[in-house]
């Protein structure tokens, strides 16, 4: 509860947030005004147009020539499409090139705190406030600025010009009408609906995690036979999107009702009173048989009429955005949360050296927990000299990963440092530590590109002779000229639209590629996270044999299950429950008797990759204890999820890897 209402006091406000929205979109602001400037003409050029056809209709019936105003009306009507034209082409400007602006100033913030906010955040969840969430803000722009000002400018002014033309009397409904469904109507249950609809986007935010979940996770699904359940859990985050949606429609459906109610009622006082007054001049026209002034009357009675009823679309749109604009703010609420929230990774100053191959690592009694979960590391201190190769095994949850992504700085340890060649994390910046520090994961993705395409995302100028090098160490060379096009083949991407994706590659074959990608960005310490759980142990053997003679000064870490590597390690540390266990091999790692202590508790129920936990605060390891490739199983009610989205099981368990469930 305190936490919530702190929360809720440090929640800025929504002058505060448009402000922020404003400063990021202000290149689009001229080209806005534009727009509005050409809406508010094309509004003016369409009530005329059909003013003066309607006005043009009742004379002409009345046996008055009409073919004057002929060429009137075709002036409005190129003048209504030419202006239209403006305001569309400036518009839709307005909104491709503000999506433009916050997709970047979006990408540039979640930029340096990466890889850290992805490990700390749900796929879905990110993927729905990148594209879903912006796509509702462009609305603000586009669907919302023009109408309103039109509405609030215009309206008034169709009033008080109707009430020049056909008396004041006509306009007293039309002008109550206007008042309403500008001032009052549009705000009917505006706090509600805003209340309403930010819990219906949290809840779709948690449709389409599932949904990305599944969808990533079609094989486990299968595997274990959970279609039905993932099928039913579906269908009750989607009643309960549309349970929480409920009072914010009902307020929709009630505003439309009231502003069509405001319009005709407008409509058709102007209608009665015209009328009256007609018939009024009609009248004298019989006794002075001159009825001009009489018909002239009645066609501007119908002028107005028809004017009011396309005036409207003032008030209209201003109902229809104010229903959207709930939407837009709590979409601006998320993004301004995810761009503004501070990671607490201050960057440091210095930089690791460039020249060496290889780099220390020194681990000094290092705690540290996960918001809102138990502690994960306990205590550890280890050395990994220069140039060595260390392996870290361990069963699921003992913070193998967890240990890996301090090392990257994904976050700081709670206590206690990790210096690399003697520079304490905090004081390195980050880009040269993203430089020095390579990660290959058991999860890894090519991108709908070439293979040489693929290699050079981390060393844009690498050269074939730099690409076949790599692809030799990671024992890849000779699969890579058997395909079609050698280099140039295209791999990655799924068949979209009946187009073909690229070529089909095994798992080992892109755990081999990506890991070739890493060696091309020359790092000085390479991370290997169960990456070869795809991989036959020849091949594996074979791969590792070739980069010692290839890369003899490279700091290798890796994280496995396998304990056939164990003898090519220079040091094997085993973690148990957060605490190093066992240092083997020909470098032991050094742990004090606290760090042997016996620990409590079920402190082993911990995620690696501390990216989700669920309702019941029920929390689930990384990649290597997750359903994924190697087939690890875990779930609860609520269908947690791994760090990449890929993790589905049922009943509560984590399982071993390797292990069914």
């Amino acid at each position: 509860m305190t936490t919530n209402k702190t929360e809720a006091q440090n929640m800025p406000t929504l002058r505060s947030q448009l402000q922020w929205i404003r400063s990021i979109t202000r290149p689009v602001h001229r080209p806005l005004l534009i727009s509005t400037i050409c809406r508010a003409l094309a509004t003016i050029s369409d009530i005329l147009l059909f003013g003066t056809i309607a006005y043009a209709l009742f004379i002409a019936l009345n046996r008055y020539s009409a073919w004057g105003l002929v060429g009137i009306i075709v002036l409005l009507a190129i003048l209504k499409a030419i202006l239209r034209y403006y305001e569309q082409f400036t518009g839709h400007y307005v909104a491709f090139k503000a999506l433009e602006l916050l997709r970047t100033h979006a990408f540039s913030k979640l930029w340096p705190k990466a890889p850290g906010i992805v490990a700390q955040s749900k796929t879905g969840e990110l993927l729905t406030t990148l594209t879903k969430d912006i796509d509702r803000i462009e609305v603000l722009y586009a669907h919302t600025f023009a109408p309103f000002v039109c509405a609030y400018i215009l309206t008034p002014l169709g009033i008080i010009t109707g009430g020049f033309l056909i008396g004041w009397k006509a306009m007293i409904v039309p002008a109550i009408s206007a008042l309403l469904a500008l001032v009052v109507i549009p705000w009917i249950g505006a706090r509600s609906s805003q209340k309403a609809t930010t819990r219906e986007l949290e809840q779709r935010r948690k449709l389409n995690q599932h949904l990305t979940d599944t969808l990533y996770g079609i094989p486990d699904v299968l595997t274990y036979g959970a279609q039905e359940k993932r099928l039913k859990e579906t269908d009750e985050l989607s009643d309960s999107v549309m349970a929480v949606a409920k009072p914010a429609r009902i307020y929709t459906a009630l505003r439309r009702a009231l502003n069509l109610f405001a319009m005709l009622s407008a409509t058709a006082w102007i209608i009665w009173v015209g009328t009256e007054q007609y018939y009024t001049l009609f009248s004298q026209a019989l006794q002075t048989h001159d009825g001009r002034y009489a018909i002239h009357f009645g066609a501007l009675t119908i002028a107005c009429a028809v004017g009011m009823l396309r005036l409207w679309s003032g008030p209209s749109d201003v109902e229809t955005v104010a229903s959207a604009l709930h939407v837009s703010i709590a979409a601006v609420t998320r993004l301004h949360h995810i761009c503004t929230h501070d990671d607490n990774l201050k960057d440091g100053e210095k930089t690791l050296p460039t020249e060496k191959t290889g780099l220390s690592i020194d681990i000094d009694n290092i705690t540290y927990a996960y918001p809102h979960g138990s502690q994960v590391l306990k205590g550890i201190s280890l050395t990994i000299p220069e140039g060595s190769y260390t392996v870290i095994t361990g069963h699921s949850g003992c913070g193998k990963s967890t240990l890996l992504h301090l090392i990257q700085r994904y976050a700081d340890p709670d206590t206690g440092k990790i210096s690399i060649d003697g520079i304490p994390l905090t004081d390195i910046q980050r880009n040269s530590l993203y430089r020095r520090v390579c990660a290959v994961a058991q999860k890894n993705d090519l991108i709908n590109a070439s293979i040489a395409y693929n290699l050079r995302l981390g060393a844009p100028d690498a050269t074939d002779e730099e690409l076949e090098h790599a692809l030799h160490i990671v024992s890849m060379d000779q699969d890579v000229q058997n395909m079609p096009e050698g280099l140039d083949t295209k791999v990655g991407g799924k068949p979209q639209h009946g187009q073909p994706a690229g070529y089909a590659l095994s798992g080992g074959q892109v755990a081999r590629l990506c890991l070739a990608r890493a060696l091309l960005m020359r790092s000085a310490i390479l991370i290997l996270d169960e990456w070869a759980a795809a991989l036959d142990i020849d091949t594996e053997e074979e791969i590792r044999e070739r980069l010692r003679e290839e890369m003899p000064g490279l700091t290798i870490i890796e994280v496995t299950h396998r304990h056939n590597i164990a003898d090519e390690a220079e040091a094997v540390i085993t973690l148990d429950k957060g605490r190093i266990f066992q240092g083997a091999n020909n470098q032991l790692a050094t742990q004090t008797e606290e760090n042997n202590a016996e620990t409590e508790g079920n402190d082993d129920a911990v995620t690696e990759s501390g990216d989700a936990q669920a309702e019941n605060d029920t929390t689930v390891a990384e990649n290597d204890d997750v359903v994924g490739e190697n087939g690890d199983a875990q779930g609860e009610s609520g269908s947690t999820v791994s760090e990449n989205g890929d993790a589905l099981a049922e009943d509560s368990a984590t399982t071993g890897e390797n292990q069914s469930a």
